[in-house]
């Protein structure tokens, strides 16, 4: 007779245990597991890490100082900016009243030749003159300034300039300004003073300088590269099972030193002769802007005051032949002279208007240029 036998399986651990039953031979098999459950516990894991980079070799503080200069570079360039769109518009609003002088000169020399037309007929009429002064008198009048609607045309053209420049349709320019008959001209001595006051004025030259001052620091962040980076690191958090949240045997905290080295310093050295030589194409920018400034003001005001003595000069001229045509115009009818020297006198008229107009338009262009010259910003 065959006998089952069953015992607890020594393998047994304490979470698992099974009972089997075990048969010989013909001794049917059955087995019997019981399994205790696995506990359940939520997880966590969390912390914060800081480093701060030690400046020993002077890496970011020369990194600091060309991220300022290229701040202020490119203030200086937002005023170069603001300094040219006012130029600009002023020499638009200049235009626009030089053309309207242009074409009031243009007007008062028609009118002066319709009244000489009208005063030779009165005199061929009274029999006082012969028919071939009207004559000459009505040619004079129709081939008198063939540039009216040119200078039309260049007054629509500056308006329209006007119109953009300060930030509108051409078809919207300022009506006001149409009107315009005199340029603006300058009522006070010019701010020259010396090259010094003249360079910081200058919205280039200052941005030549800070771009200069840039490319000298980099040179400094690329020299540190040769150096170790030295960063000092501190790192706090907590890890473990929610139940245990933040107690002693769940944090952790560290501090320590962490040091960067490249030992192929190849790619610093080739940083280094880039920089150096960013640094001289700057040199050479600044030196040339530097040069350019000076010669502007030297040319600008030298032109003005060339200008200006030549528009003394015009004015002088102009005013004397209004008066001889005055007085050729009172001989003409008092039968003193003949219509040709009235002729000659009102054409030197009206020359000297027309050369008197230019000047003036070129005065106010002069200005413009001394206003760019002198870096503008003063008053």
């Amino acid at each position: 007779m065959w006998r089952c036998s069953s015992r607890p399986a020594p393998h047994a651990s304490r979470r698992r245990r099974s009972i089997s039953t075990r048969a010989t031979n013909n001794c049917p098999r059955r087995v019997t597991s019981i399994l205790a459950p696995y506990p359940r516990e939520v997880l966590y894991d969390t912390g914060v890490s800081v480093s701060y980079e030690l400046d020993v070799f002077g890496r970011l503080k020369r990194a600091i100082e060309a991220a300022v200069a290229d701040d202020e570079a490119v203030r200086a360039a937002y005023d170069l900016t603001k300094i040219t769109v006012a130029a600009e518009t002023a020499r638009a609003f200049a235009d626009a009243c030089n053309a309207g002088e242009e074409l009031q000169v243009t007007r008062r020399s028609l009118e002066l030749q319709v009244q000489s037309t009208d005063t030779t007929r009165r005199l061929v009429e009274a029999g006082r003159t012969s028919s071939l002064d009207l004559t000459r008198s009505i040619r004079a009048g129709c081939s008198g300034p063939g540039e009216y609607p040119d200078t039309r045309i260049q007054r629509m053209n500056a308006l329209y300039r006007l119109a953009a420049l300060t930030g509108k349709p051409p078809a919207e320019y300022p009506r006001s300004v149409e009107l315009c008959a005199t340029a603006p001209r300058l009522q006070q001595p010019l701010p020259i003073g010396d090259a010094t006051a003249l360079l910081r004025r200058r919205p280039d030259v200052r941005e030549a300088e800070r771009e200069l001052a840039a490319a000298t620091a980099r040179i400094g962040v690329a020299t540190a590269d040769l150096y170790p980076r030295i960063a000092l690191g501190v790192s706090a958090g907590s890890t473990g099972a929610t139940s245990d949240f933040l107690r002693a045997p769940t944090n952790r905290f560290g501090i320590g030193l962490a040091i960067h080295w490249e030992a192929n310093q190849s790619l610093a050295r080739a940083r280094i002769a880039q920089a150096n030589a960013a640094a001289k194409f700057a040199l050479a920018q600044f030196d040339a802007v530097v040069l350019t400034a000076l010669r502007d003001a030297e040319s600008a005001l030298s032109t003005y005051s060339r200008d200006r003595e030549r528009d003394s000069d015009l004015t002088t001229a102009q005013a004397r032949a209004s008066e001889a045509e005055q007085q050729a115009k009172r001989l003409y009818v008092g039968g003193k002279i003949d219509f040709l020297a009235l002729l000659d006198a009102q054409r030197t008229l009206a020359s000297a208007d027309d050369a008197l107009a230019v000047s003036h338009a070129r005065l106010a262009t002069d200005q413009v240029a001394i206003f760019l010259a002198l870096g503008g910003g003063w008053e």
